[in-house]
C-alpha cells in the first residue's frame, strides 16, 4: 500500500543525477552519454578511479536499456549501500523504471540486493534512493512513493526519520551531516536542520516549489544574497554543511555560502555569461578555467557539492563534466579543475577537516567510481 506519489522529475542523463542527489533538477541537463543511445555501456572507470558498481556487477540477463546509478554511500566498516536500476527505461517509456533496487556492496565487490521492509506500517518503495551515510554508519534514504526519509543504522535496523510531504520536495531531497552529527535537509528552495525528527527552517522559503522557478530571476536573487537577504533563494541543486556550520549551496548558475552568523558570499556566478564558462569567483572577477577541449560545456551547470578533508569546496560543473575545487578557507583564493575525470559527482560530503578520504563519482552514464581525495 502506498500513501501517495512524490512529484518525481524524469531523469535521463547521469549528469543530471544528484539525488543524492541534489534536490530539484529543473532544466539544463547535460546531453545523455553515448551509452544511453544504444552503444555498449562501459564497465570500468577511467584511470585513477576504482570501479565500485557497473553493468558487470549484475547478471547479464538483468541488463536492459540503461544501467543507471542513483546514489551510493559508504558505511564506517567500508561496506557500501547503493540504489540503482540495471534496466532504466527513461522518459517516454510506459514504465520509467525497470528493476530499481537498493543493494549492499561488500569489500570484495559482491552486490547483494536488500529486501526492503515495512517502516511504520508502510512498505518501502523499490524506488527508494540512497542519499548519504554518517560517521556512525547510519544511512539516509528517500522513499518517494511514501514521501519520507528513512534511516538504516549500522546494525541494519530501519526507522522513520522525516515526513517530507509538507516540505515541497519536488524531486529528491538532499541530506548533509553537520559537524555535530545533526542532519540537514534541502528541498527546492529551503534548508532545514532536523533535530529529533523535527524540521527547523534554517534559510529559504518553505513554500517554494519547482513550478515557481524562473531562471531569469536568479541574478536578482544573487544580488539579494550578496546583500545578506536570504528569505528567497535560487533553486537549490546541491548543498553541503561546512565544519563551522556554513551552508554551501549551488544552483544551476551559481555557488554561494551562508554562514551561521548569516554572513553571505557569492562564490561562483555565471548567470550573465556565455557558453565559454566565464564567471567570477569572489571579487575580483576571474575566469573559470575552460573545460576539456574535447568536451566543451554547452553551459556551466553547478550541481552537487562536497568538502574534501582540508575543507576545500568541490563543485560539480555538469555542463563541463568536471570538478572544480575552491580554496574557501585560505587567504589565497584559487580555483582548480580536476584532471582526467569527465564525470558527475554525488552529494557525498566530508563533515570536518581530516574526515573521509573518498569521493564517489558517477561516470559515463552508469558507473559508480571511487576516488581518493588528492591532498
Amino acid at each position: 500500500m502506498q500513501r501517495g506519489y512524490a512529484r518525481l522529475a524524469t531523469i535521463t542523463a547521469i549528469a543530471g543525477l544528484l539525488p543524492v542527489a541534489g534536490c530539484a533538477q529543473p532544466v539544463d541537463r547535460a546531453a545523455p552519454p553515448a551509452s544511453s543511445a544504444g552503444a555498449p555501456a562501459p564497465e570500468a572507470c577511467s584511470d585513477g578511479l576504482r570501479t565500485i558498481l557497473s553493468p558487470a556487477s549484475v547478471p547479464a540477463e538483468e541488463l536492459g536499456s540503461l544501467f543507471l546509478v542513483f546514489g551510493i554511500a559508504q558505511l564506517a566498516d567500508g561496506t557500501l549501500l547503493s540504489s540503482f536500476d540495471p534496466d532504466f527505461r527513461g522518459a517516454g517509456a510506459d514504465e520509467e523504471f525497470g528493476d530499481p533496487r537498493v543493494a549492499q556492496i561488500t569489500s570484495d565487490g559482491a552486490v547483494e540486493r536488500l529486501e526492503l521492509p515495512e517502516v511504520d506500517g508502510w512498505a518501502l518503495s523499490d524506488r527508494t534512493q540512497v542519499l548519504i551515510a554518517d560517521r556512525r554508519g547510519t544511512t539516509y534514504l528517500y522513499d518517494p512513493d511514501n514521501e519520507r526519509i528513512v534511516t538504516r543504522d549500522a546494525d541494519g535496523r530501519w526507522a522513520m526519520f522525516l515526513d517530507t510531504a509538507e516540505l515541497n520536495v519536488t524531486n529528491y531531497p538532499a541530506v548533509s551531516i553537520g559537524p555535530d552529527g545533526t542532519p540537514y535537509v534541502a528541498t527546492a528552495g529551503a534548508v532545514y536542520r532536523v533535530g529529533q525528527g523535527r524540521p527547523e527552517l534554517v534559510v529559504g522559503n518553505p513554500d517554494y516549489e519547482l513550478a515557481d522557478w524562473r531562471g531569469e530571476y536568479e541574478p536578482g536573487l544573487l544580488r539579494e544574497i550578496a546583500a545578506g537577504r536570504t528569505d528567497q533563494l535560487p533553486i537549490i541543486t546541491g548543498f553541503v554543511i561546512g565544519p563551522d556550520e556554513t551552508l554551501y549551496l549551488s544552483t544551476l548558475r551559481s555557488v554561494y555560502s551562508i554562514g551561521p552568523d548569516d554572513a553571505t558570499s557569492i562564490l561562483i556566478d555565471v548567470t550573465g555569461e556565455d557558453s565559454a564558462g566565464v564567471g567570477r569567483y569572489r571579487p575580483p572577477p576571474i575566469t573559470l578555467p575552460p573545460a576539456s577541449p574535447y568536451l566543451p560545456p554547452e553551459r556551466p551547470s553547478m550541481k552537487a557539492l562536497a568538502l574534501d578533508p582540508l575543507g576545500r569546496l568541490v563543485v560539480e560543473d555538469a555542463g563541463g563534466q568536471r570538478l572544480l575545487r575552491l580554496n574557501t578557507n585560505t587567504d589565497t583564493e584559487t580555483i582548480t579543475v580536476s584532471e582526467g575525470i569527465d564525470s558527475a559527482i554525488t552529494g557525498t560530503n566530508t563533515q570536518t577537516a581530516g574526515g573521509d578520504r573518498h569521493l564517489f563519482v558517477y561516470q559515463d552514464g552508469g558507473l559508480a567510481c571511487l576516488r581518493e581525495w588528492p591532498m
